[in-house]
């Protein structure tokens, strides 16, 4: 689950409890069932992590061949769930922090404006 990170430290007491009060401060704590679930996942048996590799790599081919076919190539990633997709060769002149801003082409990002309701 992108965006979860569950980890552990192990050391001296002292300086782990500092660490724990230190991180008290800084962060929150992960929803109850992303622990119980990470708990599970630690303690438990390795032998669907195969599987889930296989699920994440066929929706990972899915994706690349599919844009592939579109004619926007994406790098096959070789070790990670995500697909880096570098900015269309036509709107590689805006950068990536003004893609949001280009103009309409095709209709490709065209929303109808919203109204209000009374």
């Amino acid at each position: 689950m992108p965006g979860w990170r569950v980890g552990f430290a192990v050391g001296n007491e002292r300086l782990i409890a500092a660490l724990a009060r230190v991180k008290s401060y800084l962060d929150y704590g992960a929803f109850t069932p992303i622990r119980v679930a990470a708990t599970a996942a630690l303690n438990g048996s390795d032998d669907v992590i195969e599987d889930v590799r296989k699920v994440y790599k066929s929706r990972h081919d899915v994706l690349v061949e599919s844009f592939g076919r579109s004619g926007w190539d994406i790098p096959v990633p070789k070790a990670t769930m995500f697909a880096w997709a570098p900015i269309p060769a036509q709107f590689a002149h805006l950068g990536s922090l003004r893609i949001r801003q280009a103009p309409d082409q095709g209709n490709w990002r065209q929303r109808s404006p919203r109204r209000r309701l009374r």
